[in-house]
Formats: structure tokens, C-alpha cells, sequence
């Protein structure tokens, strides 16, 4: 054999000694990764959902399969050959399912042409984008005058007794929005305040605030979780998984100070709570921190910290989300672009820049919480995008919601518009 085939012969010998090395590493790492399940499967005591936001997607037949059973093994292990769920052995964390709901429906940027086939109000509905005068009396006088569109509380109760009735307790929140728009005005010195995607993640603090019950009972080994209602968990990444996600072991190694070794502890002995899960993969955008906000998980503690704070930090008269650094109010601060200002500018002041991504993390920055990150930005997507599917829920779950009116409101539009 040539001198070029010897070196050829032991560098084929090395790769795959490398490549077995590698999946001996690989397997000593899902060892580890299992045992720390299992010892979260002894240790996690409690397991709230609250799911917060519009009820998009809820109508469809795949919304119980997608969601309730992707939290369903915290307490149960489903049987492929049987299609039976058998309670898991040994503790199971108690759950408690919180549905938060606006009770009277309100326009949004789906019904107000943004998109409208997340409307729910059908596939036909197609209105031209409006933000005119105009259409603000028109949704003024259907939503205040014409009709009350409040939920039907006992199909939707019923249906989502159905979908959890695996968990220890279901429990019914229903939001009055005119209660947010006064608490904000009073506060914020807003007097035109228009609701906007940051009731999503104030309907936890209402959750919070009324079932205090469930939330006084939680300790650092509690996992709660916040989504929306549209969005799907992704099987790849199953929920105990995601719960080593954020109960994880990083700078968790035994030390002088840590000396078993516990998650909860960093190695120089600090306390890692309270702890957040942030969806999706982080972000630094001009200093702010950007994650998705479709979901998040807390601990314990962090759960409680966010129920008490969060609605009162985003509304401070001082430093909320609606005044700006020069301590006046504005009700789009929260929206973006103020008239005048030039954000494309690199040296212009985005101290002031709100967006939905941006909320969470700097409130858990500024209260000190450990955040973790999912890492993968492609989990945990909406059923519009990731299914591609959309659903008819406002024509479901709403009272005076039908198709003729649907029809009429298309028509005034399309007319005012000159579309044909």
C-alpha cells in the first residue's frame, strides 16, 4: 500500500472513532437528560394552564388533540395500540386549567381587514383595510348599539369541560374590557385608551387576581404556563421536555456551594427563581430583548410575580408602556412609530419602543427573573401558520354573530370603499 493510502487508511480510522466517540457523548447526554425527567416527574407538584387571548382556532375539531393532549401526559401516558390514556405511576402534579375569555367580542385588526380570514368570521370575509373615522363609528355603533355579541357561556363551557376533563379543576374567567379601558384611563391618564394585543397577556393578571386560590398553593417546583388559545404545541418537543427546558441544569454542577447539585441553584449558590421559559429564540434588538409571545412557562414564584405586577408595571403612569421618556402619555406608544419620528435613524432614542415581543422579557429583566429560551424558533408556532388552518370562532362562540350579518357588514364595507 502507497504512503497516500496509509495516511488515507488512518484517517478514515480516526473519523470514525471521532464519530463513534461523538454517539457515545450523545448517549451519555439523553441518559442524563431522561434521569432529570424522572426526577421532575417525582418533584413537580402543581401544573397550571391559563390560556389567555382571543379564542381563535377553538372550533376546530383538531384544537382538543393539538392542545389539551399535548399537556395531558404531566398526568397520563397514552397507549398507541389501544388509543387509551392510563394514569401515569407513582405522583402526578395536581393541574388546574384557567380559560380566560373577553365576554363581549370586540373589533380587532382581523375584523378590521388585517389579515380577515383570522377574523372567524368565514372564508369569504374580505373587507379593504379602513382606518378611517368612518369605520370607527361603524364599529362603535355594532359592537356598542346594535349588537352585545357576549359569549355563549354554556356551549363554550361545555366544550371545554370536554377538551380538560383529565385535569383536577377547569376554571371560567370571563373579561369585561370596558374594566381594562377604565383601569387604564384612570392610571395611564389616557382618556381615548383602544384595547390592543396587550390584553392578551393582562387577561393572566385577571386570572391571577380572582383565583388567587390556585396560585397561593404553588412553590419553586410548580410549572404554569400562559398561551394562547391558537397556539400549537409542537409534538417535537414534548411537555416534560419542554419543563427540563426551564428546570434546567446549566451552572447547576455540584460545588462548595451546590452541593447536590440541585437545578434551582446556581453553582455559586444563588437562588435561580424566579424562572421563565421564553418561547422561540432570543433576540437583542437595539438593547431590547425579543422572544415570541405566543406562550411562556414560570415557576412557582415567577408565576406569582408576573399575576401580581405585570399589568401595573405596563400601565405606570411614569415609566408604563404608555408614557414616554419625557413623561407624557400617549396611547399608541405601545403601537410603534409616533408621528415625527424616524426610527430608521441609528442615533434616535428607542427607549421607548414597545412591542409585543419586547413586553414579557423586560419585565422579567427588570424583575430579576432567570430566563430561559426554548432555542428553537421554529416550535411552538399558531395554527394558521404551522397547520395552515383557521377557524370560524367568532360565528361559533359569540351570540349575534350570523352570516347574513357578515354578509351586510362586507357589503357596507366594499361599498364605502368602491371595491368591487
Amino acid at each position: 500500500m502507497s504512503t497516500h493510502g496509509k495516511i488515507f487508511k488512518k484517517m478514515v480510522t480516526l473519523s470514525n472513532r471521532v464519530r463513534k466517540y461523538g454517539d457515545i457523548v450523545k448517549a451519555m447526554e439523553k441518559i442524563e437528560r431522561n434521569k432529570h425527567i424522572d426526577i421532575l416527574k417525582q418533584s413537580v407538584d402543581n401544573v397550571v394552564i391559563v390560556l389567555t387571548g382571543q379564542p381563535r382556532a377553538t372550533s376546530l375539531p383538531q384544537w382538543k388533540s393539538i392542545v389539551s393532549d399535548y399537556y395531558r401526559p404531566v398526568v397520563e401516558t397514552y397507549n398507541e395500540d389501544t388509543g387509551e390514556w392510563t394514569k401515569n405511576p407513582g405522583p402526578v402534579p395536581n393541574v388546574d386549567v384557567i380559560l380566560v375569555l373577553n365576554e363581549k367580542d370586540t373589533p380587532d385588526k382581523y375584523f378590521d381587514g388585517v389579515d380577515p380570514h383570522l377574523a372567524g368570521l368565514g372564508s369569504n370575509y374580505l373587507i379593504p383595510v379602513d382606518h378611517s373615522l368612518a369605520k370607527y363609528e361603524y364599529n362603535r355603533i355594532l359592537f356598542q348599539e346594535r349588537f352585545d355579541f357576549k359569549v355563549n357561556k354554556e356551549k363554550w363551557e361545555k366544550y371545554q369541560s370536554e377538551c380538560w376533563e383529565w385535569a383536577d379543576s377547569i376554571n371560567f374567567v370571563y373579561c369585561d374590557i370596558k374594566d381594562i379601558i377604565t383601569r387604564v384611563q384612570e392610571i395611564s391618564a389616557i382618556d381615548d385608551y383602544i384595547p390592543s394585543y396587550e390584553t392578551q397577556f393582562w387577561h393572566f393578571n385577571i386570572a391571577y387576581s380572582q383565583h388567587t386560590d390556585i396560585f397561593d398553593k404553588l412553590t419553586k417546583n410548580s410549572v404554569v404556563v400562559r398561551q394562547r388559545y391558537d397556539l400549537a404545541p409542537a409534538k417535537e418537543l414534548p411537555v416534560w421536555k419542554k419543563i427540563a427546558r426551564m428546570f434546567n441544569q446549566f451552572w447547576s454542577e455540584k460545588s462548595e456551594n451546590n452541593p447536590t447539585g440541585s437545578y434551582h441553584l446556581h453553582n455559586s449558590g444563588v437562588v435561580k427563581s424566579p424562572l421563565v421559559l421564553l418561547s422561540g429564540q432570543l433576540h437583542v434588538i437595539r438593547g431590547k430583548l425579543f422572544s415570541s409571545d405566543f406562550h411562556n412557562m414560570f415557576d412557582g414564584p415567577g408565576a406569582v410575580l408576573f399575576g401580581k405586577h405585570f399589568m401595573d408595571w405596563c400601565i405606570d403612569p411614569v415609566t408604563g408602556m404608555f408614557t414616554d421618556k419625557h413623561g407624557v402619555p400617549s396611547k399608541n406608544r405601545n403601537n410603534g412609530l409616533m408621528p415625527g419620528e424616524d426610527w430608521s435613524d441609528p442615533g434616535y432614542d428607542v427607549s421607548d419602543w414597545f412591542l409585543p415581543e419586547t413586553l414579557i422579557p423586560k419585565f422579567c429583566q427588570e424583575y430579576q427573573y432567570t430566563i430561559v429560551e426554548i432555542k428553537n424558533i421554529m416550535l411552538d408556532g399558531l395554527f394558521s401558520r404551522q397547520h395552515n388552518m383557521v377557524d370560524t370562532w367568532r360565528l361559533h362562540w359569540y351570540d349575534d354573530w350570523t352570516p347574513e350579518l357578515v354578509q351586510e357588514i362586507q357589503q357596507y364595507f366594499l361599498k364605502e370603499n368602491k371595491v368591487t
